[in-house]
C-alpha cells in the first residue's frame, strides 16, 4: 500500500489530462476506502446502506478493486528506485514503506486487542471472541509476528507479502520475460485454487512445527491468489510508465466499444444474478465466490467492472447517454474529500477499523444496538470523524502515510 504522488496539480483544477486520469485514481481508492468502512460497519451492526453498497451487485467488493489500483501504483512508485539502483535499491524502498505499513498494523491490532478484552461481555463484533485465557502480555507479542490478527485489518498483511516481490516483478517486465511473469502468477493462482499450498501447510504444522500459535504470515486474503490481481495491476502501471499513455491507450489497454459492450453485458448479468437471486434462484458460487482464494468468477466480475469505468473515462467519442454516465463518474471520482482518502490510504485504512469498533462500542454502551436510526446517525458520525482525521492528517502531518 502506498501513498505515491500521482499528479501534478489538486483534484479541483487537474491542468492536464494526465493528471486528471490519475485524480481519478486517486478517487477511486478513496471511494472503495469509504465503501470499505460502510461495509465493516454493517457487517458489525446493520443498517439499510448497505443495500446500495457496490458489493451487492457483483461477485467482488472493495478489497479486490483496490488491490488492482495498489498494484498500478506500486509500479509507479518504484520504478524508479529499481532504474537507478536495481533490486537492492528497489527492495530498500519498498521495505522503507513497509515498516510503516507494519507499524499501522502494531498500532491498530494492539489497540483492538485491548479494547476488545476490556469491553467483554458486550461482544464488539458478532465475529469474533476475544482471547480471554491466554494472557494478555503474551497476547500482545503475539500482535507483533501477526499470531494475533484484529478483524478487517488482513489487507495489510497481504500488501506485506505481496509488496516484498516488487523489484522480481520489474526484472520479468525489465528483461522482457513477460510470459514467465504471468505464467508464475497463473500458477500462483492455480495453486491457491486446488488448495495446494494449504495442503503442503497443513502437513508441516501436523508433522514438523506448527508456527501459527507464534507466527502467521497468512490472513483473509490468500496472497498466491490475489498476486494474480496485484501484479496485473502492477503490469499495467508498468507498461503505463514506460510506454506513455498514447500508446497505452491505443495498444496495451485499447478503448473498445466491443469490449465494453461485452464488460456492461457481464456486469448488468452479474447485478440481475444478485438482485434476483431469489427468484432466479442464483447459486451461490456465482454471486458470493468465497474471497479468501479470488475465484475465476470474482476474476471476470472485476475485469469487467473494471473495464466500464475505464472506458467511460477515456473513451472521447461517447453518445450523449453515456457521457452523462461520464460526467457522473468523473465528478465522483474527482470530489475531494474523496481524493483526500485516496492519497492518504494507509492512514485512512488502518483508522477504519479503529472506527469501526469505537462506534460500535458507544452503540452498545449506550444499549442502541436496537435503535436502527441511532445505528445510522452513528455511522454517518464515524464516517465524519475518519474523514476529518484524514483532512487534518493531510494538512499538519503530511509526510505521515
Amino acid at each position: 500500500m502506498t501513498d505515491a504522488i500521482l499528479t501534478t496539480g489538486s483534484a479541483m483544477t487537474a491542468p492536464t489530462q494526465k493528471a486528471s486520469r490519475l485524480v481519478h485514481i486517486d478517487g477511486a481508492r478513496g471511494y472503495l476506502l469509504i465503501a470499505m468502512f460502510i461495509a465493516h460497519f454493517n457487517f458489525t451492526h446493520w443498517t439499510p446502506v448497505i443495500r446500495f453498497h457496490h458489493g451487492n451487485f457483483s461477485p467482488v467488493w472493495d478489497g479486490e478493486f483496490f488491490v488492482l489500483l495498489s498494484g498500478f501504483v506500486c509500479a509507479l512508485s518504484y520504478l524508479r528506485p529499481f532504474s537507478k539502483g536495481g533490486m537492492v535499491a528497489c527492495e530498500l524502498a519498498v521495505l522503507k514503506r513497509l515498516r510503516w505499513v507494519y507499524l499501522y498494523q502494531i498500532i491498530v491490532a494492539l489497540s483492538m486487542l485491548y479494547l476488545f478484552v476490556s469491553a467483554w461481555p458486550m461482544r464488539l463484533d458478532s465475529q469474533y471472541v476475544p482471547d480471554l485465557e491466554t494472557p494478555l502480555f503474551l497476547q500482545s507479542l503475539q500482535v507483533f509476528t501477526f499470531a494475533k490478527q484484529p478483524l478487517y485489518l488482513g489487507i495489510l498483511i497481504l500488501y506485506m507479502m505481496l509488496m516484498l516481490f516488487i523489484p522480481v516483478g520489474f526484472w520479468f517486465l525489465e528483461t522482457k520475460r513477460t510470459r514467465l511473469f504471468f505464467g508464475i502468477l497463473a500458477a500462483c493462482w492455480l495453486v491457491a485454487a486446488a488448495r495446494l499450498d494449504q495442503a503442503v501447510l497443513g502437513w508441516i504444522f501436523a508433522h514438523v512445527f506448527d508456527t501459527r500459535p507464534f507466527l502467521s504470515l497468512t490472513g483473509i486474503f490468500n496472497p498466491l491468489s490475489y498476486a494474480v490481481i496485484f501484479y496485473g495491476g502492477f503490469y499495467l502501471g508498468y507498461r503505463y510508465k514506460t510506454e506513455g499513455w498514447d500508446y497505452f491507450k491505443s495498444s496495451i489497454l485499447p478503448a473498445s466499444y466491443p469490449v465494453f459492450y461485452a464488460a456492461l453485458a457481464i456486469t448488468v448479468a452479474f447485478a440481475a444474478a444478485e438482485a434476483g437471486r431469489g427468484m432466479l434462484g442464483s447459486p451461490e458460487w456465482l454471486i458470493e465466490p468465497k474471497r479468501r482464494n479470488v475465484s475465476g468468477i470474482g476474476l471476470i466480475s472485476l475485469a469487467a467492472i473494471s473495464y466500464v469505468f475505464y472506458f467511460l473515462l477515456n473513451r472521447e467519442d461517447l453518445p450523449r447517454p453515456l457521457k452523462w454516465a461520464r460526467a457522473v463518474v468523473d465528478s465522483v471520482l474527482r470530489f475531494p474529500p474523496l481524493v483526500t482518502v485516496g492519497r492518504n490510504s494507509l492512514f485512512v485504512y488502518s483508522g477504519h477499523v479503529v472506527a469501526v469498533f469505537m462506534a460500535s462500542y458507544f452503540i452498545l454502551s449506550n444499549g442502541f444496538e436496537d435503535n436502527r436510526i441511532a445505528v445510522m446517525v452513528v455511522q454517518i458520525c464515524a464516517l465524519a470523524v475518519l474523514l476529518g482525521a484524514a483532512s487534518l492528517k493531510k494538512r499538519y502531518l503530511p509526510a505521515l502515510p
